[in-house]
């Protein structure tokens, strides 16, 4: 040996001890990788002490609970010393998924529009050419749905476990009816564009995910222009909108009975009784007048009296029909178409004037003719 030169001593390894090592992985089965923060022993000798336990794990586990995973499983099981062989333990983790709707208070940067929607139907009022004759009338709908969200992304999982179909807000799945407005000069046409029925208003539509549009079409009416008499138009004097003359649903007229018109008078005519002799008149409820002894006109009490002719004057009277009655009411005789009285024979019934008979005929006429004047006379005073 001489002085400067180095000596390196090499240690023989043992042939009999093998060497190792221990690997701890934490792996996201979400994204389907290794997650940092794992632990790896490096190589050793077969049998010394691993220094990572598995209060260590737990420990890494409670960490990525906070980051929003949760613990899955652990494939291996972590040994105290080091094996004969490589030993590795992996520890799955996975995000947490939430739901999120409209009323979760933290909607982890959700946008609104994955939650909300709102569709509207819309009607239209225009003319063939496009004209715009009143504003539109817009009605709208709001649709809700759930999503899930990866919690550690905060991203929107497509059918997801928590997420749900959209869903209308209410009850109710058709729209209002829409009115439909008079425009002077105009007519509406008994269908829309789209074929719904026109009358005083549009049906509504069946809410559904989409924008509905529809439109009324109005037809434009006939102008009135004023002109004169050779057919030139009046200046200055506008046109007038001629009238929709479409009939409104009539009424039956209810039949109203005519009054009945009074006919024209007629003059009574009486009808001529029979009376025998020595029958008792006991129908007449009229004071009888007394024509014994005086001369008397027309009028008297309604009654005729013949001019000229001398009343009975022992109790006797002259009827209206011409009858000569006693004070007993019994028919002595007559007074004939000469204003002649005639008095029958009591014991017979005989005329003591050969021409009774005719005599009878004619005074009855005369009366009932007479009678027969003054009930016209009567009626028109009355």
């Amino acid at each position: 040996m001489t002085p400067g030169d180095v000596y390196v001593v090499y240690k023989a390894k043992n042939p009999d001890v093998q060497q190792a090592t221990v690997a701890v992985i934490y792996h996201d089965d979400t994204d389907d990788k290794n997650l940092p923060g794992g632990w790896t022993s490096g190589e050793q000798d077969e049998g010394t002490p691993v220094k990572y336990t598995q209060d260590d794990i737990n420990k890494a586990i409670e960490g990525w609970k906070k980051k929003h995973y949760h613990y899955v499983r652990t494939d291996g099981t972590l040994p105290t010393t080091i094996p004969a062989q490589d030993t590795t333990v992996t520890v799955h983790l996975a995000h947490n998924m939430i739901p999120v709707n409209p009323n979760t208070p933290d909607k982890h940067g959700v946008n609104p529009d994955q939650l909300t929607e709102t569709f509207t139907s819309t009607l239209h009022y225009q003319t063939k050419e496009g004209k715009h004759l009143a504003p539109d009338a817009v009605q709208s709908s709001n649709w809700i749905r759930q999503v899930t969200v990866d919690e550690v992304t905060n991203k929107v999982v497509p059918d997801g476990e928590y997420t749900t179909k959209w869903q209308l807000v209410g009850n109710d799945d058709r729209y209002n009816n829409f009115n439909v407005p008079v425009e002077i000069g105009y007519v509406a046409e008994k269908t829309t564009k789209d074929g719904a029925p026109v009358t005083n208003i549009v049906p509504g539509q069946i809410k559904v995910q989409r924008n509905l549009e529809d439109t009324v079409i109005y037809d434009k009416l006939a102008d009135i222009i004023p002109v004169d008499p050779e057919g030139t138009p009046i200046p200055g004097v506008p046109k007038t909108p001629e009238k929709d003359n479409t009939p409104e649903p009539s009424e039956p007229t209810p039949d109203v009975p005519e009054p009945d018109e009074p006919e024209p008078d007629e003059p009574d005519v009486p009808t001529p009784r029979r009376h025998h002799k020595n029958k008792k008149h006991t129908s007449a409820s009229k004071t009888m007048n007394n024509w014994s002894n005086n001369r008397s006109p027309y009028g008297e009490n309604s009654n005729y009296k013949p001019i000229g002719e001398t009343a009975p004057g022992n109790g006797e009277s002259v009827l209206p029909n011409g009858e000569v009655v006693d004070h007993n009411g019994n028919v002595v005789g007559y007074v004939d178409a000469n204003g002649k009285i005639h008095h029958t024979l009591p014991q017979t019934g005989e005329s003591n004037n050969e021409n009774v008979v005719a005599a009878v005929l004619g005074g009855t006429a005369v009366a009932l003719g007479l009678i027969g004047l003054t009930g016209v006379k009567r009626r028109h005073t009355n």
